[in-house]
């Protein structure tokens, strides 16, 4: 009985999945769910395999769970793991270079005055055998985040209290056998002090952010061996993200109270050197209240700020922001689902084309009540928005996300430890001109719709994907091929209503999910330079009125009659585009069957 509510709930689940594209990019692929209770997801990972690994609790707080997903959602392993006498809580998970599993979390023990509880490492192999675990004990003591360096080490960073004396940043290294290297506490000064995020540099240098209880961006730097370097505090909320550029630079974002207005926060972002200089400190304004929680860094050293804002009397929404490496604001987008609804983003990441995927929670109404929904949207690095896609009910709030070698992108919702899979599409860029349609004086062409075939590199060339989509003015235009894989050589074939079907010179390759080519630049751009020059520009041969492979007499005859009964609209006799078939149309396709133009092929 329990499989089959497990089975309808997950049914109701993908009837509910949204997905809000823009030329087909993105498809929920599955979404495994766990009941009963209320399980709690709270980050996931893949391991080289590209299987998935989600860490979260129990319904009943009795247990942290920890399962391996294949790529189809097929389970592969849970563990569970308890201690007498405790609650437990999961709060991270991180996955060394040999696929190890290392899931942070903490015990706790609200009956006992005071509480114990503490921070707690686990480490798993990669077939879920549990290696060691390790608990140092404390009072409302809790792992907040553990990271993995090169070699395997394992570092955690938490908070402990004492009522006779506050150490507040607990910070531990583990080797990989588990044996502890070093341990370091940290108190500013007075009061209670959290840290919240932490990272490793290309030197082994450890950086911990946080915050305390009358404010302050507090960061700690650790050399490798665990001697605090310099501790640096500046005025604002907590330190809420940390990242190292991997070219000395280290990244620090929060909010500061704008005392110019007096009434909001904007968005700070700090720069250090590895001497603890401060470098600069930006802070950006977007009309009211602004904070800010994750950072990434892309490919080129630009800096992504996640965070949250509204403006003024709103609920607040999801806010990403762009910035160059000197801080400069590049774009910002705002995101907001459910305009009476708080939400929030808790996790980003960037991917190999300096794109960022955010995910959280937004407000889905359903049956006159609002619910918390999982939502995840994609950024271009140039700030456009190829797709968002959510699940309705059950997943709740979005708390991590994983990409694969091929670009599925696998999230983690908090409610019902939801996992998701959704699968992107390849995006070809073309640029091709339409002999017929392009004006070489204006420099422009009349828009219309194009087949892009993906055909194999060897005989018999087979199609393997097929896309359609508008050729711009420019001659531009974007598909998507849901079919396709990255690294995997295709001819691009270009197939018009009535132009000759061109094919590339050679196969070209997907690299993190895109390529680009264009046709125009030279005939060597088409298989057996099949192109004709108008202009500056290289154009496929108009004229292919019955698509048989060549212009001839058969297509003369088409147009011909065409002309005589004064054709009009969108029909294949209208080699020029202007929706009637006359004088002009009979030209293209005459000049071109004098030539014998043929399609051209491998």
């Amino acid at each position: 009985m329990k499989n089959l509510i497990n089975v309808i709930l997950t049914i109701i689940i993908l009837v509910f999945s949204r997905v809000n594209l823009n030329a087909q990019a993105v498809t929920t692929d599955w979404v495994v769910n766990n009941f009963p209770g209320i399980p709690v997801g709270v980050m996931t990972g893949l391991d080289q395999n590209d299987n998935v690994l989600v860490t979260g609790q129990s319904g009943d707080h009795n247990r942290i769970i920890t399962k391996k997903y294949d790529t189809n959602g097929n389970l592969i392993w849970e563990r569970t793991y308890s201690i007498s006498g405790y609650a437990v809580a999961a709060t991270w998970l991180s996955i060394d270079n040999s696929g190890n599993i290392i899931v942070t979390g903490y015990p706790h023990n609200f009956s006992s005055n005071p509480i114990e509880s503490g921070l707690l490492t686990l480490k798993y192999d990669n077939n879920g055998n549990l290696l060691w675990d390790k608990l140092i004990q404390g009072t409302w003591a809790f792992a907040v985040r553990s990271i993995v360096d090169q070699s395997g080490n394992i570092y955690v960073t938490g908070r402990a209290w004492q009522y006779t004396a506050t150490y507040d940043f607990v910070t531990v290294k583990y080797a990989p056998d588990g044996t502890q290297l070093w341990f370091d506490t940290f108190d500013q000064n007075s009061g209670f002090h959290t840290p919240n995020s932490m990272d490793l540099d290309q030197y082994g240098n450890l950086f911990i952010t946080g915050g305390g209880q009358s404010g302050g961006l507090i960061t700690v730097m650790y050399n490798n061996s665990g001697v605090r370097q310099w501790v640096r505090e500046k005025s604002g909320t907590a330190g809420n993200n940390i990242k190292c550029d991997g070219n000395g630079g280290i990244f620090v974002t929060g909010s500061f109270y704008d005392y110019n207005t007096g009434t909001s926060n904007d968005i700070m972002l700090l720069k250090y050197d590895l001497a603890g200089n401060l470098v600069w400190q930006r802070f950006y304004d977007f009309g009211n209240s602004e904070y800010g929680n994750l950072i990434n860094i892309d490919s080129h050293s630009n800096i992504f700020i996640t965070g949250f804002g509204a403006l003024q009397g709103a609920f607040p929404g999801w806010l990403t922001v762009k910035v160059d490496p000197s801080g400069n604001l590049l774009w910002y987008k705002r995101f907001k689902f459910n305009s009476g609804w708080e939400e929030y983003p808790y996790f980003a990441l960037t991917g190999p084309d300096d794109e960022i995927y955010v995910t959280g929670n937004v407000g889905v109404a359903y049956g006159g009540t609002t619910y918390h929904g999982m939502e995840t949207v994609r950024y271009n690095s140039d700030g456009s928005n190829p797709w968002v896609a959510g699940v309705n009910l059950y997943a709740g709030i979005g708390k991590g996300l994983a990409l694969g070698s091929d670009l599925s992108l696998y999230g983690v919702g908090m409610f019902y430890y939801s996992v998701i899979k959704y699968s992107q599409s390849l995006t070809l860029n073309v640029k091709t001109s339409i002999e017929g349609f392009y004006d070489p004086v204006q420099n422009k062409m009349i828009k219309d719709t194009v087949k892009v075939y993906l055909k194999s590199s060897s005989s018999p060339y087979n199609a393997v994907d097929s896309a359609l989509a508008i050729l711009d003015s420019n001659g531009n235009g974007n598909f998507n091929f849901p079919n396709a894989a990255n690294t995997v050589p295709y001819y691009i074939v270009i197939n018009h209503r009535n132009s000759v079907e061109t094919w590339s010179a050679a196969a070209n390759s997907f690299s993190s999910g895109n390529v680009s080519y264009d046709f125009t630049i030279s005939s060597g751009q088409a298989f057996g330079n099949n192109q004709i020059l108008k202009g500056a520009k290289y154009c496929i041969y108009s004229g292919d009125v019955n698509k048989d492979g060549l212009i001839d007499a058969g297509d003369l005859a088409l147009v011909d009659n065409a002309v005589i009964f004064s054709l009009s609209g969108y029909v294949n006799t209208d080699a020029d585009g202007n929706n009637f078939t006359d004088a002009g149309d009979l030209s293209i396709v005459d000049n071109n069957t004098s030539h014998g133009v043929i399609a051209i092929t491998p």
